[in-house]
């Protein structure tokens, strides 16, 4: 079952991919912040989803971690870019860490 799939089917965050728990928090900070929702786009999907997988390795090791995707997309009046920290305990990915 892919991740995508497995997310649709069930909406307990507990059971999500943690990549898809920092995409979804990451496309509905952006919405708060622009009024754009891009999870229909799926180049800027793809763009969110490797970001992610960077940021969880950057989170293995550090308590936040910083979000940066130049041109995610563009309006009428002009580029737009994500620039944000992700702090790793303002969710609930610590148990996908081994801290031992």
């Amino acid at each position: 079952m892919n991740e995508q799939s497995h997310y649709k089917q069930d909406n307990d965050k507990t059971k999500q991919p943690p990549t898809r728990m920092i995409v979804d928090w990451l496309a509905k900070s952006f919405k708060r912040n622009t009024g754009l929702h891009l999870l229909k786009d799926r180049e800027a999907l793809q763009c969110f989803t490797k970001t992610t997988e960077k940021a969880m390795m950057e989170l293995s090791t550090l308590t936040q971690t910083n979000i940066s995707l130049p041109f995610i997309t563009m309006t009428s009046d002009g580029l737009i870019h994500v620039d944000t920290h992700y702090p790793f305990f303002n969710n609930d990915l610590t148990h996908y860490f081994n801290y031992a």
